[in-house]
């Protein structure tokens, strides 16, 4: 009886170690838990973060792209009336010439004539 009692004493002493044991061990997962719980708040709030500057960059992305459409469509419009306000000036220059060309020739043809009578 004796021993069964010390052997009882012995289970008892040794199922409280164990509950203390658990009690501590249930302790530290919830304290992990919650270390975990943050984390994963924190690194969701960083990814939202990130997903809001991904949008962002985005939106600045297409309005570069849209701003330099209008800036190439402007430069080829800029271009275009450049070009053709050449091709007038050179057409003008070439009148000109012709025309000096045709006054010096008849004033060439008068002063023939002149010295001829």
């Amino acid at each position: 009886v004796k021993k069964l009692q010390q052997s009882n004493e012995d289970l008892s002493l040794e199922i409280d170690g164990c509950r203390v044991e658990i009690h501590e061990t249930k302790r530290n997962i919830s304290n992990e838990s919650m270390q975990w719980s943050r984390e994963k708040e924190k690194l969701t709030n960083r990814l939202r973060e990130s997903e809001r500057t991904l949008v962002m960059v985005a939106d600045q992305k297409s309005q570069l792209a849209k701003q330099k459409d209008k800036l190439a469509k402007q430069v080829a419009k800029r271009k275009d009336a450049l070009t053709k306000q050449k091709a007038e000036f050179e057409k003008n220059i070439l009148e000109e010439k012709n025309e000096m060309k045709k006054k010096m020739l008849e004033e060439k043809n008068e002063l023939i004539s002149r010295q001829h009578c």
